[in-house]
């Protein structure tokens, strides 16, 4: 029998058939995939943790409406004064928040409505970080409604009296550049164009160019703006008095005013 040589022979390892890593190029080119990616997602994560941030600013604005509510249960259906005081009506939050004295929070704590919402932080917007320790202010026709004017739109002294509460807001965020006192005018003349309508005092646009607001009937929203005169504003220098506008086709600002002017009050 022959017998039969076998060799085996040594296998070489072999690597052109498969690269141990990347190429620079390949590396920049996912570099720039993955700056692509981030450019086009963090402005949709920025917008959903303002959104998150509203949820608590109406939760603010919803325990304020029910407070003020009571309030009035308890009071002979009176309601607060939006800024002073008058026919025994207190006023509902004292202090000008541009003033040292208007920084103290007694003057939340004496609130009358304080009772009802034993929480001082309830005051401010979670969006507001001007450091303020209130953000929200009153509206007028809570008041003397000097700005509506007072002789052609309603004021409201009584709950009862709400014309239409789902549609009449009580309490909305003031921007930070404007807001003095506790409450907010709106000049509601000629709403429905908007032409003659002003704004006296600015909304706040902390969320996404929109303001938190709670209304008569005990319910709270977040309203986006549209106009830039009003989701800008923010920006302007401190201590620059903001402008009072009227609306204007070009601006946007017949759309905004005229919702202002529409949820404050109505006519007489």
């Amino acid at each position: 029998m022959k017998s039969i040589e076998i060799k085996i022979t040594e296998r070489k390892s072999f690597t052109k058939c498969g690269r141990l890593g990347f190429t620079l190029i390949e590396l920049l080119v996912v570099i720039a995939i993955i700056a692509i990616l981030a450019a086009m997602l963090l402005p949709a994560l920025s917008k959903a943790k303002l959104k998150a941030q509203s949820i608590p600013c109406m939760n603010n604005s919803r325990q304020i409406a029910l407070g003020w509510r009571m309030y009035a249960d308890d009071s002979g259906d009176r309601l607060p004064y939006a800024t002073g005081s008058a026919n025994g009506r207190p006023d509902w939050c004292t202090g000008d928040i541009n003033t040292a004295a208007g920084q103290d929070i007694t003057n939340i704590t004496l609130s009358v409505l304080y009772p009802y919402v034993k929480n001082a932080n309830v005051w401010v917007c979670p969006g507001d970080k001007s450091g303020r320790i209130r953000s929200i202010s009153m509206s007028q026709v809570f008041g003397a409604g000097v700005w509506l004017p007072p002789a052609t739109y309603r004021n409201y002294a009584k709950l009862a009296e709400v014309v239409r509460p789902a549609n009449t807001w009580v309490t909305i965020d003031e921007n930070p550049q404007g807001i003095n006192d506790a409450g907010f005018a709106v000049v509601c003349a000629n709403a429905a164009s908007a032409t003659a309508c002003y704004l006296v005092d600015y909304p706040a646009p902390y969320h996404n160019g929109g303001a938190g607001l709670s209304f008569a009937d005990g319910h709270a929203e977040v309203h986006k703006f549209k106009s830039t005169v009003i989701t800008k504003a923010s920006a302007i220098a401190g201590g620059t008095p903001l402008p009072q506008v009227t609306g204007t086709v070009a601006n946007g600002l017949v759309t905004d005013i005229s919702w202002m002017a529409d949820n404050t009050t109505v006519l007489r």
